[in-house]
C-alpha cells in the first residue's frame, strides 16, 4: 500500500513538472505560434527577401550590450552585424558608415535612455536620439541594408528613432544609393510631438520614429512582415534632405518602395502631450515636391498574404481604439492626407486614383480591436541570430516558405 502510494505521488510530480514546463514556455514566448499559412507571402514575392549574396571580402561584428560603437568599412567590403544573444538592454547606440551591404539579422533591443527631453505638458522624460544608424559607403556598388527578425521594444524610454538609413548623398551618383530590405520586425511605440520644450537632447529628436530615412539616399525599398507601433510616424519615407530632397533616377526608373503583410498601429502619449494623431506613412512633404518629381513611388500590396493594414488611433494605457473609424475629417493616417495625392477613403480602404504618380494600391482601415497576422513573437529576436557568413549562405541557400515560416517557432524554443 505505502509502496503505491509512492508510485502515485511520482506520478503526479511528473504530470506537475510537465504543466510547470508547459506554463514557462508559454510565459517565455508568448503568441509563439506560427504565422497562418494565409499569411505567407507566395513564392515569388518570398523572394524580394531572400538576403543578397555576400562579398568574399566580409567582416563579422558582434555588437556590444552597452556603449556607443562607430564601426567604419571600405566600399569593397560586407558587415555581417551580430546582435548579444540575449536582450541587449543597455545604454547603446550603433552607427555605421561605409561597406557595400550591411546585414543584421535577428537581434532583441530594449535600450536604456542616452538624454531626456521635456514635453509639452511640462513633464521631463527620458529616451534616445536613435538606437541604430546605417549609412552604406558612398563609392560602393549596388549597396544594400538587409534588416531582419528584430524586435524592439520601449520599455525603459519615452521617444527616439529605432532605425535611421541611407547611402551616398550625390544625386549625381544614384549606382551608390542603396536598397533597404525590411523582414519580421516588430517594434513598440515611442511618443512624438511637435515644438522644444527643452531637455539635454536637441529639437527635432521628439519626432520619434520606427524607420527614417535620415542618412542619405535610398534606391529601392521593401518591407514585410512588419508590425509597428508607433506616437509620431512609423516610416518617414519622403526623399533625405541629405540627398537634397531628391529621389533615385537610374536605368531602372525612379525608387520604389513597396509594402506587405505590414500592420501599423497607432498611439496616443496622451499622458504626456503625444501627438494624438501619428502618422503611419509619411510619404511626400507637400503636393508641390510631388509635382516637381521630388518623391519616391510607392506600392501597397493587398493581394497576398495579410495585407497593408492601419489601426484606429489607441491611447497608450489601452487596447480600446480612441476613434471609432476613419470618418472624412477624422483621423488621417497617410501623408499627403488630402488633395490631388492624398488617398481616396472607399468603405474601409485608402486608395490612390489609377492616374496618381505617388502611389498605388490599397491600404485596409482595421476595424477597432481587429489585428492583422503578420508576424508572430517567435517569428523575432536574438534566437534567429545569424552570426557567421556560411550561416548567411546557408540561409540564402534554404530561402523557402517552409525555412522562413513553418521553422520559426521550432527554432524560438
Amino acid at each position: 500500500m505505502e509502496h503505491c502510494a509512492i508510485i502515485v505521488i511520482f506520478s503526479w510530480l511528473i504530470r506537475l513538472k510537465i504543466m510547470l514546463a508547459c506554463m514557462l514556455i508559454a510565459v517565455n514566448v508568448p503568441n509563439a505560434a506560427p504565422l497562418p499559412q494565409s499569411s505567407w507571402l507566395p513564392p515569388s514575392t518570398l523572394a524580394y527577401f531572400r538576403p543578397p549574396p555576400p562579398l568574399a571580402n566580409m567582416r563579422v561584428h558582434q555588437m556590444a550590450s552597452q556603449g556607443f560603437e562607430r564601426i567604419d568599412g571600405p566600399a569593397d567590403q560586407d558587415l555581417l552585424l551580430v546582435a548579444p544573444d540575449h536582450i541587449l538592454d543597455g545604454k547603446y547606440r550603433l552607427w555605421v558608415e561605409g561597406f557595400r551591404g550591411i546585414y543584421l539579422i535577428g537581434g532583441s533591443f530594449e535600450p536604456r535612455p542616452h538624454g531626456t527631453l521635456v514635453t509639452p505638458k511640462g513633464q521631463t522624460v527620458e529616451g534616445i536620439g536613435a538606437l541604430i544608424k546605417l549609412r552604406t559607403h558612398e563609392q560602393a556598388d549596388r549597396p544594400f541594408i538587409y534588416l531582419s527578425r528584430l524586435n524592439f521594444r520601449a520599455s525603459h524610454i519615452r521617444f527616439g528613432d529605432w532605425l535611421q538609413v541611407g547611402g551616398s548623398s550625390d544625386p549625381n551618383s544614384p549606382q551608390a544609393w542603396p536598397d533597404i530590405v525590411r523582414f519580421m520586425i516588430k517594434a513598440e511605440a515611442l511618443a512624438g510631438w511637435r515644438g522644444y520644450f527643452g531637455g539635454s537632447l536637441s529639437q527635432h529628436v521628439s519626432h520619434s520614429d520606427f524607420f527614417k530615412m535620415e542618412m542619405g539616399g535610398v534606391r529601392h525599398s521593401f518591407a514585410a512582415h512588419i508590425h509597428s507601433q508607433f506616437g509620431y510616424q512609423s516610416d518617414y519615407i519622403a526623399p533625405s534632405w541629405r540627398a537634397g530632397f531628391q529621389p533615385y533616377r537610374g536605368p531602372d526608373g525612379v525608387s520604389q518602395f513597396h509594402f506587405f503583410n505590414y500592420w501599423a498601429e497607432p498611439v496616443h502619449f496622451a499622458g504626456i502631450g503625444g501627438d494624438p494623431n501619428p502618422i503611419a506613412f509619411f510619404l511626400a512633404r507637400n503636393a508641390e515636391e510631388v509635382a516637381r518629381g521630388q518623391a519616391n513611388r510607392f506600392f501597397f500590396h493587398n493581394n497576398a498574404g495579410a495585407g497593408v493594414g492601419i489601426s484606429p488611433v489607441r491611447d497608450e494605457h489601452t487596447t480600446a481604439a480612441m476613434k471609432a473609424s476613419f470618418e472624412q475629417g477624422g483621423y488621417q493616417p497617410i501623408h499627403p492626407k488630402r488633395g490631388r495625392y492624398g488617398p481616396v477613403q472607399r468603405g474601409q480602404n485608402l486608395t490612390w486614383d489609377q492616374t496618381n504618380s505617388l502611389a498605388q494600391g490599397q491600404v485596409r482601415l482595421l476595424a477597432p480591436g481587429e489585428t492583422l497576422a503578420v508576424v508572430s513573437a517567435c517569428d523575432v529576436g536574438h534566437q534567429h541570430r545569424i552570426t557567421s557568413r556560411d550561416a548567411l549562405l546557408a540561409l540564402i541557400e534554404d530561402w523557402n516558405a517552409q525555412q522562413v515560416y513553418a521553422e520559426a517557432c521550432a527554432r524560438q524554443r
